[in-house]
This record gives structure tokens, sequence and C-alpha cells, in this order.
């Protein structure tokens, strides 16, 4: 047994033997070829043989130690690499945080050039009254047109790359207009101005998300007649989020398959949810938290939650003719 675990040990020491002697061996070698060289020509032999190997290396040498990024960049090829000192009155360890942008971290559509009136089905309505007119894409359209202004869309799959929006969007119809996209997730719309609509058309995000609709210290918002097809591989938390705003009217939609269909709290008045077909939600169908307004006329079915509508310290909210397969919850 103990003759096994010796002889690991006995082939290191064996192998370490015959380094040692490898060794021994070079350097006898190396002070026979100095001796050499000395009996042959002297002193002069060994400055020689520096001065070869030295234009061998390279004739010229560069200083080393301190010597300044300068004597390394002769063509100032590297000088953008070069640290930079900070600008006067600056702290160089601050840094500025990044600003958000929702479309910063997303392929988007190239801005092509618009096609002929009679090709386009992209369009942007100013609110001067001018004839519509005619862009490449859905995303040029909504970078191009001035807050407020009305992009009309004729059938077909239109990219969008989700987040703020500023102008109102309006489809010919829900089932031949299909916005997909939202890649960057958190809210396929929100709305950065007063008085915009999204209308006839039908949301598809491909990520999951927080919102199909987000308004937040908005006033005289519709959402109408709308499809919102949920995928399977891209939940959506809430589909209309409204937090602080008055006059917001959602009615005629299809909404599906998101946690909360519609959620209404934090001071929001006038929010009329009427004419709504709203299924198969992870929660509730409308969910109004000290708010106000009217939930009238909804067809609901499916929700997961013991009740379809739940409205919690909200008196003022009307809610009259839905159409429920679960009880309504007042608190």
């Amino acid at each position: 047994f103990f003759s096994v675990l010796l002889w690991p040990c006995q082939q290191v020491t064996t192998r370490l033997a015959f380094m040692e002697d490898d060794f021994d061996d070079f350097e006898n070698e190396c002070e026979k070829l100095l001796s050499q060289v000395q009996q042959e020509s002297g002193n002069d032999g060994l400055a020689e043989l520096a001065s070869n190997g030295d234009a061998l290396l390279g004739a010229e040498k560069r200083p080393v130690g301190n010597a300044s990024n300068t004597d390394f960049d002769t063509d100032g090829e590297d000088d953008a690499k070069k640290p930079q000192p900070p600008a006067p009155g600056l702290d160089a360890s601050a840094k500025t945080p990044p600003l958000y942008n929702s479309w910063d971290d997303v392929d988007l559509p190239a801005m092509e050039e618009a096609p002929s009136p009679e090709r386009a089905i992209v369009f942007v309505q100013s609110t001067s009254g001018e004839p519509p007119v005619p862009k490449a894409n859905l995303f040029s359209a909504a970078t191009q047109a001035p807050p407020g202004s009305t992009i009309l869309l004729h059938a077909g799959t239109h990219h969008w790359p989700g987040g703020d929006l500023r102008v109102s969007i309006v489809g010919d119809s829900a089932e031949d207009v299909i916005l997909e996209g939202n890649e960057g997730g958190g809210y396929f719309f929100y709305f950065r101005c007063d008085g915009l609509r999204v209308q006839n058309v039908t949301l598809r995000g491909t990520m999951p998300a927080r919102s199909h609709f987000y308004v937040d210290d908005r006033a005289d918002i519709t959402v109408q007649d709308c499809v919102v097809d949920v995928q399977p591989q891209a939940p959506y938390e809430h589909s209309v989020y409204i937090l602080n705003s008055h006059r917001i009217t959602i009615s005629g939609n299809q909404i599906a398959s998101c946690g909360d269909a519609v959620f209404a709290h934090s001071g929001s008045t006038e929010v009329d949810v009427v004419g709504n077909t709203i299924r198969d939600c992870k929660r509730r169908a409308v969910y109004f938290v000290k708010a106000s307004g009217v939930i009238r006329g909804n067809c609901m079915s499916g929700n997961q939650f013991p009740s379809d509508i739940s409205c919690q310290q909200c008196p003022e909210v009307v809610v009259e003719e839905n159409e429920t397969t679960k009880p309504i919850e007042r608190r």
C-alpha cells in the first residue's frame, strides 16, 4: 500500500533531478562559449556581439521608464485614445446619466422616401385642414408629424417601436390595420399630449410589457374600436392604465388575455368605459380605485378574479347594464 503511495513522489523527484542536470549542462555550455569568444577576440568581441544583437532587435532604441505618451505615438493616430482632462469647473468623477428614449434600444424602420399618394398607406393629416400628406411608414409619420396631428393608416401591418405618442392614430378598420412591435417593452402607447385618440387598429406586441395604453396626467384621450391581440410570449400587465387623468373614453374595444383590462386610479375623473368586450384576463375586467366615471354596456367573461368589476373608494362611479359572469365588488 505504501509503495503505491510513494510511486508518484518518486517519479516527481526523478523528473526534478533530470531538470537540474539539464540546467547545469546549459550553464556549462554558456560558460564555454563565452570563454571561447574571449580567447579569440578579447573583450572587443563582446562589444561587437552586443552591437550585432542590437541590430537584430532594431537599431533605434526607445526610452523606457518615465517616457511620455508622445514618445510612442509619432504619427498621432492614438491621440483620440488618450485620456483627456476634464473641462474647467467639472468634477472628473461626475457622471451624467443618459437620457432615456423608448426608441433607443430597438431596431427602427428606415427613413424611406414617401411613396406617391396613389400607393401610400400612411398619411399625416395636420390640424390646419390641408390635404393629407403621404409618408413612407408609421414611424416616419410619427416622428415627422407636428404634435396633435392625425396619422391615417390604410390596410396592412405597420411597425411601431413602442413608446411616446404625440399624434392621433386612426386606421381604416381594426381587422385590416395591424400595429406590430413594441420591442422595447414598457408601453405600446405612452400618451404625451392631450386630445389624442387611437381608433380602428389592432395592437400586437412582440415582447412582455406593462400597458398598451398608458395615460398619465392627461385629458381628453380616446381609445375606440381597437383590438388588443396579446401573444402568449408577450403578456401585458394592463391594457389601459389611467393615472390622474380626466375625460378619458374607452369604448368599443376588444381586450383579452392581459392582467387588468382597464385600470383607473389616483384621482382620475370622467373615465367612461363603455361597450367593450373584455375576456380571459388574469385579474379584473375593470378596476377603479379613487376614480370616477361610468362603466356601462360592457360584455365580460372568463376573467380570473372573483369579480369582473371592482370599485374601491369610488362612490361616484356609475355601473350599469354590463353583462358579467361574476359579481361586482364595491368597497
